[in-house]
């Protein structure tokens, strides 16, 4: 078990079991942005940088982003997320071309 805390970026802690978040739109995993500590737990948020400018990153009803809410005293603890390959963080999936 690990201490949750303010994460930028990198590997999130999560729960146990918890499954790594797809868009909606693309299918591609999504990527892991933030984890902020709040009063009642952690938030965790995500979103689809698979194909900038085609997924409605920030509609919050399009599936393009995700947040999540970890309850403090989340059975398990959190622990470092296993991430999708196509979802590892700094490992660019972006198929944009040009300058």
């Amino acid at each position: 078990m690990t201490a949750a805390g303010l994460r930028t970026g990198g590997i999130p802690l999560v729960p146990v079991g918890f499954s790594w978040p797809r868009c909606a739109t693309c299918d591609g995993a999504l990527q892991f942005v933030a984890q902020l500590p709040v009063e009642h737990g952690t938030v965790a948020v995500f979103i689809c940088a698979n194909d900038p400018g085609q997924c409605e990153e920030w509609d919050p009803f399009d599936g393009g982003n995700r947040a999540y809410l970890f309850p403090s005293g989340t059975s398990g603890g959190l622990v470092p997320a296993t991430v999708p390959a196509e979802g590892r963080p700094g490992w660019g999936r972006c198929r944009r071309s040009g300058p």
